[in-house]
Parts: structure tokens; C-alpha cells; sequence
């Protein structure tokens, strides 16, 4: 009996749980949206690759003083829902 109750009960908890805002961390600039902030990224990343440097550490290092010239710092974006 516990159990009918329970296992339709916690689908609808999780079902709530996930209709909520949709949150991103990713570079952030004022008065810049998530996209542009993304086509920033993707030229920063063109620019380090053409340096051809090897090593993982490295090319995050030059990613992320690429970005911050350009006055990017971390954020936090609100996605918009897609309908």
C-alpha cells in the first residue's frame, strides 16, 4: 500500500524539481548576451589554436587571458526555455 503512494508521489516531486530556472557559469560581459558571449570564446579559441602551443594547461591559460583582454570575467547566465 506504502508503496502506491510513494512511487507516484516521487514523480511528481521530481517533476517539479526539474521545471525550474536553467542556470549556466560561462564568461560574462556587461552589457553582452550569452551568445556573443560564446562567439567571444569561440574567436579566443580560433586565436590560441593558431599559436599552436601544446599542452592542456597551457591553452586554457592563453583561453583565459584572451577572454579577460576582452573584459570577460565568470558569471552566471539565465537561459531562456526553448519552446
Amino acid at each position: 500500500m506504502k508503496i502506491a503512494i510513494i512511487i507516484p508521489l516521487t514523480f511528481i516531486i521530481s517533476g517539479c524539481a526539474s521545471t525550474g530556472p536553467q542556470y549556466t557559469n560561462f564568461w560574462k560581459k556587461e552589457g553582452h548576451s550569452y551568445e556573443q558571449a560564446k562567439s567571444g570564446e569561440a574567436n579566443c579559441k580560433f586565436q590560441v589554436g593558431l599559436a599552436k602551443i601544446e599542452g592542456y594547461l597551457e591553452n586554457k591559460e592563453l583561453l583565459k587571458s584572451c577572454m579577460m583582454k576582452d573584459d570577460y570575467r565568470m558569471g552566471r547566465y539565465l537561459l531562456s526555455k526553448k519552446i
